[in-house]
Protein backbone atom coordinates (compact mmCIF):
# COMPACT_ATOMS: atom_id res chain seq x y z
CA UNK A 1 0.00 0.00 0.00
CA UNK A 2 1.43 3.45 -1.00
CA UNK A 3 2.42 6.17 1.56
CA UNK A 4 1.90 9.46 1.27
CA UNK A 5 4.13 12.19 3.30
CA UNK A 6 4.06 15.42 3.42
CA UNK A 7 7.35 17.15 4.87
CA UNK A 8 6.02 20.40 6.36
CA UNK A 9 6.68 23.23 8.57
CA UNK A 10 5.26 26.29 7.90
CA UNK A 11 8.59 27.92 9.45
CA UNK A 12 11.54 27.84 6.65
CA UNK A 13 15.33 27.22 6.70
CA UNK A 14 14.78 23.76 8.32
CA UNK A 15 15.70 21.42 5.47
CA UNK A 16 12.39 20.24 4.38
CA UNK A 17 13.66 20.29 0.78
CA UNK A 18 16.59 18.58 1.93
CA UNK A 19 15.07 15.80 4.07
CA UNK A 20 12.86 15.13 0.87
CA UNK A 21 15.08 14.82 -1.26
CA UNK A 22 17.04 12.79 1.01
CA UNK A 23 14.14 10.11 1.93
CA UNK A 24 13.67 9.67 -1.44
CA UNK A 25 16.82 8.65 -2.69
CA UNK A 26 17.86 6.57 0.33
CA UNK A 27 14.13 4.40 -0.03
CA UNK A 28 14.40 4.40 -3.98
CA UNK A 29 18.00 3.34 -3.41
CA UNK A 30 16.44 0.49 -0.98
CA UNK A 31 14.52 -0.80 -3.66
CA UNK A 32 10.97 1.13 -2.74
CA UNK A 33 9.47 2.48 -5.54
CA UNK A 34 9.38 6.76 -5.32
CA UNK A 35 7.69 9.71 -6.15
CA UNK A 36 8.84 13.28 -5.35
CA UNK A 37 6.25 15.83 -5.67
CA UNK A 38 7.94 19.43 -5.33
CA UNK A 39 4.72 21.62 -4.25
CA UNK A 40 6.47 24.40 -3.90
CA UNK A 41 6.51 27.31 -6.23
CA UNK A 42 10.37 28.39 -5.71
CA UNK A 43 11.03 24.72 -6.88
CA UNK A 44 14.07 24.43 -5.24
CA UNK A 45 13.49 20.03 -5.17
CA UNK A 46 12.91 20.27 -9.13
CA UNK A 47 16.12 22.37 -9.58
CA UNK A 48 18.40 19.91 -7.71
CA UNK A 49 16.98 16.84 -7.99
CA UNK A 50 15.83 16.30 -10.98
CA UNK A 51 17.93 14.25 -13.31
CA UNK A 52 15.53 13.74 -16.62
CA UNK A 53 12.89 16.64 -16.68
CA UNK A 54 9.14 16.04 -18.03
CA UNK A 55 7.74 18.45 -20.37
CA UNK A 56 5.08 19.52 -18.03
CA UNK A 57 4.97 20.89 -14.36
CA UNK A 58 2.60 20.09 -11.54
CA UNK A 59 1.43 23.52 -12.18
CA UNK A 60 0.21 22.61 -15.75
CA UNK A 61 -1.35 19.27 -14.35
CA UNK A 62 -3.27 21.35 -11.79
CA UNK A 63 -4.42 23.51 -14.38
CA UNK A 64 -5.81 20.21 -16.47
CA UNK A 65 -7.50 18.93 -13.83
CA UNK A 66 -9.45 21.68 -13.01
CA UNK A 67 -10.26 21.90 -16.24
CA UNK A 68 -11.61 18.50 -15.76
CA UNK A 69 -9.51 17.52 -19.17
CA UNK A 70 -7.75 14.07 -19.30
CA UNK A 71 -4.60 14.22 -17.79
CA UNK A 72 -1.98 13.97 -20.10
CA UNK A 73 0.34 10.37 -20.69
CA UNK A 74 2.43 9.97 -17.45
CA UNK A 75 5.57 10.20 -19.17
CA UNK A 76 4.83 14.02 -20.11
CA UNK A 77 4.47 15.51 -16.20
CA UNK A 78 6.55 12.32 -14.61
CA UNK A 79 10.22 12.96 -14.81
CA UNK A 80 13.00 11.21 -12.78
CA UNK A 81 15.02 11.98 -9.62
CA UNK A 82 17.74 9.66 -9.90
CA UNK A 83 16.51 5.98 -9.21
CA UNK A 84 13.11 7.85 -7.53
CA UNK A 85 10.23 9.54 -9.83
CA UNK A 86 9.01 13.45 -9.51
CA UNK A 87 6.92 15.87 -10.46
CA UNK A 88 8.45 18.98 -10.69
CA UNK A 89 7.26 22.62 -10.01
CA UNK A 90 7.94 26.34 -11.06
CA UNK A 91 7.04 29.45 -10.56
CA UNK A 92 3.56 29.29 -12.18
CA UNK A 93 2.40 26.99 -9.26
CA UNK A 94 1.80 30.52 -7.21
CA UNK A 95 -0.14 31.52 -10.14
CA UNK A 96 -2.43 28.56 -9.75
CA UNK A 97 -2.18 28.75 -6.17
CA UNK A 98 -4.41 31.86 -6.64
CA UNK A 99 -6.96 29.83 -9.12
CA UNK A 100 -7.55 27.35 -6.69
CA UNK A 101 -7.75 29.99 -4.16
CA UNK A 102 -11.22 30.71 -5.56
CA UNK A 103 -12.20 27.16 -6.83
CA UNK A 104 -14.66 25.52 -5.58
CA UNK A 105 -13.14 21.86 -3.81
CA UNK A 106 -9.66 23.25 -4.36
CA UNK A 107 -8.17 22.16 -1.50
CA UNK A 108 -8.64 18.33 -2.92
CA UNK A 109 -6.94 18.89 -6.71
CA UNK A 110 -3.47 17.63 -5.37
CA UNK A 111 -5.17 14.47 -3.80
CA UNK A 112 -7.18 13.72 -7.06
CA UNK A 113 -4.28 13.53 -8.60
CA UNK A 114 -2.05 11.44 -6.35
CA UNK A 115 -5.05 8.66 -6.49
CA UNK A 116 -4.52 8.41 -9.62
CA UNK A 117 -0.92 7.74 -9.55
CA UNK A 118 -0.31 5.64 -5.97
CA UNK A 119 -1.07 2.30 -7.71
CA UNK A 120 2.40 2.44 -9.18
CA UNK A 121 4.53 3.85 -6.03
CA UNK A 122 5.28 2.46 -2.15
CA UNK A 123 6.34 5.81 -1.52
CA UNK A 124 5.14 9.79 -2.56
CA UNK A 125 6.86 12.31 -0.68
CA UNK A 126 5.53 15.94 -0.80
CA UNK A 127 7.52 18.84 -0.29
CA UNK A 128 5.70 22.10 0.75
CA UNK A 129 5.96 25.65 0.93
CA UNK A 130 6.55 27.11 3.77
CA UNK A 131 3.40 28.84 4.54
CA UNK A 132 -0.44 28.58 5.03
CA UNK A 133 -2.22 28.84 2.46
CA UNK A 134 -4.02 26.55 -0.41
CA UNK A 135 -0.61 25.11 -1.26
CA UNK A 136 0.13 23.61 2.08
CA UNK A 137 -3.86 22.42 2.84
CA UNK A 138 -3.65 20.54 -0.81
CA UNK A 139 -0.28 18.85 0.38
CA UNK A 140 -2.28 17.73 4.00
CA UNK A 141 -5.48 16.98 2.56
CA UNK A 142 -3.31 14.59 0.51
CA UNK A 143 -1.28 12.93 2.67
CA UNK A 144 -1.47 9.91 5.25
CA UNK A 145 1.65 11.47 7.04
CA UNK A 146 3.05 14.82 8.24
CA UNK A 147 6.69 14.46 9.06
CA UNK A 148 7.59 18.04 10.74
CA UNK A 149 11.71 18.98 9.96
CA UNK A 150 12.32 21.26 13.33
CA UNK A 151 15.50 23.38 13.75
CA UNK A 152 15.61 23.87 17.60
CA UNK A 153 15.76 27.88 17.85
CA UNK A 154 13.95 30.07 19.56
CA UNK A 155 10.66 30.25 17.51
CA UNK A 156 10.60 26.67 16.88
CA UNK A 157 7.97 26.05 19.66
CA UNK A 158 5.70 28.92 18.83
CA UNK A 159 5.90 27.59 15.33
CA UNK A 160 4.59 24.22 16.12
CA UNK A 161 1.80 25.25 18.20
CA UNK A 162 0.74 27.30 14.69
CA UNK A 163 1.37 23.80 12.60
CA UNK A 164 -0.59 21.60 15.02
CA UNK A 165 -3.72 23.48 15.06
CA UNK A 166 -3.31 23.29 11.40
CA UNK A 167 -3.59 19.64 11.13
CA UNK A 168 -5.50 19.27 13.34
CA UNK A 169 -8.11 21.30 11.64
CA UNK A 170 -7.62 19.89 8.68
CA UNK A 171 -7.53 16.79 10.54
CA UNK A 172 -11.10 17.55 11.33
CA UNK A 173 -12.52 19.16 8.48
CA UNK A 174 -11.03 18.06 4.89
CA UNK A 175 -9.20 14.57 5.83
CA UNK A 176 -9.64 12.22 8.66
CA UNK A 177 -6.99 10.01 7.84
CA UNK A 178 -4.07 12.23 8.27
CA UNK A 179 -1.66 11.76 11.38
CA UNK A 180 1.37 13.37 12.45
CA UNK A 181 4.44 10.99 11.55
CA UNK A 182 6.50 12.68 13.75
CA UNK A 183 9.53 15.73 14.33
CA UNK A 184 12.50 15.42 13.12
CA UNK A 185 15.30 17.40 14.65
CA UNK A 186 17.63 18.91 11.73
CA UNK A 187 20.76 21.00 11.75
CA UNK A 188 21.25 20.08 15.80
CA UNK A 189 24.55 21.25 17.42
CA UNK A 190 24.42 19.16 20.06
CA UNK A 191 26.73 21.12 21.88
CA UNK A 192 25.13 24.00 22.20
CA UNK A 193 23.33 24.39 25.60
CA UNK A 194 20.41 26.82 23.46
CA UNK A 195 19.69 23.84 21.18
CA UNK A 196 19.56 21.12 23.75
CA UNK A 197 17.15 22.92 26.37
CA UNK A 198 14.58 24.03 23.24
CA UNK A 199 14.52 19.80 22.46
CA UNK A 200 13.91 19.65 26.07
CA UNK A 201 11.15 21.97 26.09
CA UNK A 202 9.35 20.84 22.78
CA UNK A 203 9.81 17.59 24.41
CA UNK A 204 7.68 18.96 27.84
CA UNK A 205 5.30 20.59 25.63
CA UNK A 206 4.54 17.46 23.64
CA UNK A 207 4.47 15.75 26.76
CA UNK A 208 4.89 11.72 24.81
CA UNK A 209 1.32 13.23 22.43
CA UNK A 210 3.75 13.53 19.45
CA UNK A 211 6.66 11.17 18.51
CA UNK A 212 10.08 12.85 18.42
CA UNK A 213 12.44 10.62 16.48
CA UNK A 214 15.29 9.34 17.95
CA UNK A 215 17.02 10.18 14.67
CA UNK A 216 18.24 13.63 14.70
CA UNK A 217 20.38 15.34 11.52
CA UNK A 218 23.87 17.08 12.96
CA UNK A 219 24.33 20.64 11.82
CA UNK A 220 27.34 19.92 9.14
CA UNK A 221 28.42 22.42 6.35
CA UNK A 222 26.48 19.81 3.89
CA UNK A 223 23.05 20.23 5.40
CA UNK A 224 23.74 23.94 5.70
CA UNK A 225 24.61 24.33 1.75
CA UNK A 226 21.71 21.43 0.99
CA UNK A 227 19.41 23.63 2.35
CA UNK A 228 20.35 26.61 0.90
CA UNK A 229 20.14 25.03 -2.34
CA UNK A 230 17.29 22.90 -1.79
CA UNK A 231 18.98 19.54 -2.18
CA UNK A 232 19.95 16.32 -1.07
CA UNK A 233 23.20 15.49 0.61
CA UNK A 234 23.11 11.50 0.84
CA UNK A 235 24.22 10.70 -2.96
CA UNK A 236 26.97 13.16 -2.97
CA UNK A 237 28.54 12.48 0.30
CA UNK A 238 27.99 8.77 1.44
CA UNK A 239 30.22 9.27 4.37
CA UNK A 240 28.99 12.51 5.89
CA UNK A 241 27.80 12.33 9.26
CA UNK A 242 24.37 13.73 8.23
CA UNK A 243 24.29 11.54 5.47
CA UNK A 244 24.69 8.96 7.78
CA UNK A 245 21.89 10.44 10.42
CA UNK A 246 19.85 10.53 7.71
CA UNK A 247 19.88 6.62 6.83
CA UNK A 248 19.18 5.72 10.34
CA UNK A 249 16.37 8.18 10.04
CA UNK A 250 15.19 6.58 7.38
CA UNK A 251 15.60 3.01 9.24
CA UNK A 252 13.59 4.29 11.96
CA UNK A 253 10.76 5.43 9.63
CA UNK A 254 10.33 1.80 8.59
CA UNK A 255 10.85 0.42 12.04
CA UNK A 256 7.72 2.30 12.92
CA UNK A 257 5.77 0.71 9.98
CA UNK A 258 6.07 4.35 8.21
Amino acid sequence: MCKTIVITNQKGGVAKTTTTANMGYLLAQNGFRVLLVDFDPQGNLTATSTTQKAALSVSDILQIMVKEEPLPELSQFIGKAGNADIIGSSLSLAVVEKGLSAETGGEYVLQELLDTLKKSYDYILIDTNPSLGVLSINSLVAADLAIIPVCPEYYAVVGLNDLFRTIAITKRRLNKNLEIGGILYTMVDSRTKLHREIMADIQKQLNGHVRIFDSYIPRSIDVSNAVRYGSGISELHKENKATIAYQSFVKELQSYGI
